[in-house]
């Protein structure tokens, strides 16, 4: 039985974190910084540019009637497992990781699942996973203090447990946004069972809007010698606050990799932007489409009908502008537009490989160079002295 993740150091910057990784998940190896890839966007069918070096990732939300019937019907439970199945296969040769969340409908007392369900979560992550997430608790993580804690802690090692009953691939471990304690906590756990693979659940914030946290984990790792030895994956990041209405948005996820984070997962929660009128009370609004303009770190609202009218439509796109239009139904068109998205956001990921390796002492010059980025972000990437 192993835990621990394979991973081989390529190359590190000198002026910010940006590192590449060889990360091997079985018999497939992904180099990073690396942008998942959505398993209900791609299919076998599709030919994704470099499709095999990205995760395919999976994302579910659970709650305690979902695994008290899958416990109890057994034609729901096929039902299920049929769907995690074709998530699964669309990744083809692609490595994959199945991240659930557990939710309770009660958010004011969020409760921790029971063993029984402990297992029902960890049965799914493993079947259908390269590298076995634990599952996570964004409900009850929202509410987390120091004096509660504990049962979270135990929730993680429960999980842990669950999955060495019969376990034959690494383990990557769940950590959320909370304060450095915990943080410590959670890290050394992890540790002591031999797991060096994270993914951070940045719940609908940026992954520069607590850089205290990313600080905390980093050194607590250092202390325990995974300096460099260790993957973290993040997910569920947005934009930070910001005007919905605003042409652009700054691409500060991809600063992300300069803050020394390894691989991008996707938003799976509903973004909160701020009314314009007093830029004070938070709302969830629709998923507006944005176009990731890589030569300027911006993302670029955009209408499908006005797809002629727009610079910031990639020319290289897996669909052409016309290819798009002629769909007949809106929710195709803005599928096909989603690809188009994550083919930039994988070809851009492509490039800071290059960059960690021959931009070393100049990767902070790469990002300075993008429009669209603010230079209060960039000052949080630039490392003062040299590694």
């Amino acid at each position: 039985m192993t835990t621990e993740t394979r991973i081989k150091t390529l190359s590190v910057a000198d002026d910010t974190a940006l590192r590449s990784l060889e990360i091997s998940l079985g018999k497939s190896k992904i180099t990073t910084p690396s942008k998942s890839l959505g398993a209900d966007l791609v299919s076998p069918k599709l030919s994704f540019p470099n499709a095999g070096n990205q995760l395919n990732e999976i994302y579910k939300s659970f709650t305690s009637e979902i695994m008290n019937k899958i416990q109890t019907d057994q034609k729901y439970n096929e039902t299920k497992n049929k769907e995690f199945g074709k998530l699964f296969n669309n990744g083809s040769n692609s490595p994959t990781i199945t991240l659930l969340d557990f939710k309770e409908r009660n958010t004011e007392n969020p409760l921790i699942p029971t063993a029984k369900e402990i297992d029902t979560l960890t049965n799914f992550a493993y079947t259908f996973s390269d590298i076995t997430p634990i599952p996570a608790l964004p409900n009850y993580a929202s509410k987390l203090t120091i004096d509660n804690q504990e049962e979270f802690l135990n929730y993680l090692t429960s999980a842990v447990t669950s999955i060495e009953e019969w376990n034959h691939k690494p383990i990557m471990g769940y950590i959320p946004l909370t304060v450095g304690p915990i943080l410590n906590n959670i890290v050394d756990l992890y540790v002591e069972h031999g797991i060096n693979a994270y993914y951070i659940d940045f719940n609908r914030k940026g992954p520069l809007s607590n850089p205290t946290a990313l600080t905390t984990i980093k050194r607590r790792l250092g202390k325990h010698g995974l300096e460099e030895n260790h993957f973290l994956h993040f997910v569920n990041m947005d934009y930070g606050k910001t005007n919905r209405e605003a042409i652009y948005l700054p691409a500060r996820d991809f600063l992300g990799f300069g803050s020394g984070l390894d691989s991008m997962g996707n938003a799976h929660r509903p973004r909160v932007f701020v009314r314009p009128t007093n830029g004070t009370t938070p709302i969830i609004v629709p998923k507006k489409f944005r176009v990731f303009d890589k030569e300027e770190y911006g993302y670029y609202r955009l209408e499908v009908e006005s797809l002629h009218d727009t610079s910031h439509f990639p020319e290289s796109a897996l669909f052409s502008r016309d290819e798009i239009l002629a769909e007949p139904v809106k929710i195709t068109k803005e599928k096909k537009m989603g690809l188009v998205n994550l083919q930039e956001q994988t070809a851009e990921c492509q490039h800071l490989q290059l960059v960690a390796a021959e931009e070393v002492k100049n990767s902070f010059g790469y990002f300075k160079s993008k429009p669209c980025l603010e230079e209060k972000d960039l000052k949080q990437i630039k490392l003062t002295h040299s590694r």
